[in-house]
């Protein structure tokens, strides 16, 4: 937790001097906890999802 929050701190500050660079940060965080959360693959068809039974 205390790298999640330093990372949305780190996006702040930068966003701050620099809009479009913070902003793909915080995007950027937002897309790997989607990921994580989700257990999304990006992968061919049959194994679009990481932990279904199709996938295994």
């Amino acid at each position: 937790m205390v790298v999640f929050f330093a990372m949305i701190g780190w996006g702040l500050l930068t966003a701050a001097d620099h809009p479009a660079l913070g902003l793909a940060m915080l995007f950027g965080i937002g897309f790997g906890l989607l990921i994580e959360r989700a257990q999304i693959c990006f992968t061919p068809p049959p194994f679009a999802i990481c932990g279904s039974p199709a996938g295994r």
